[in-house]
């Protein structure tokens, strides 16, 4: 069976975009954006789990989410990119990361690189 992330063009989409939560341990917790190949526009989905199943293994391309600037369509992107939020503590030192350092910074610079895409493609094509 065809996986919508590993294998998009099966779904007629490509990935435009990902947003995982750093530093998991045989895990992962990410949201990613494609774009339909045909129309342009763009869809999202997030999934979580251990190292045993694939992200997205059990998601079709009637599992993703429309991506537009609405007000639910994109309250509900901004749900989805921050249920990857690192919020968990550093181990070496029992402290929460720093909330502009460490791996918050990295995944806010990513999510504001994804969002600043998103809003990019989305005023392009006039899909807004």
């Amino acid at each position: 069976m065809s996986n919508v992330y590993y294998e998009p063009e099966e779904f007629g989409l490509e990935l435009f975009g990902a947003l995982d939560e750093p530093d998991l341990s045989y895990e992962f917790n990410m949201v990613a954006v494609w774009r339909d190949l045909e129309t342009n526009r763009l869809y999202f989905a997030g999934d979580s789990g251990c190292s045993c199943p694939s992200p997205f293994e059990d998601e079709g391309r009637a599992d993703l989410t429309p991506l537009t600037r609405t007000k639910t369509n994109w309250d509900a992107f901004q749900v989805a990119l921050n249920e990857t939020k690192p919020w968990r503590y550093d181990y070496t030192d029992n402290r929460e990361y720093e909330p502009t350092g460490g791996y918050h910074g990295m995944w806010l610079a990513d999510k504001t690189d994804l969002e600043a895409k998103v809003l990019r493609h989305l005023r392009e094509h006039g899909l807004e």
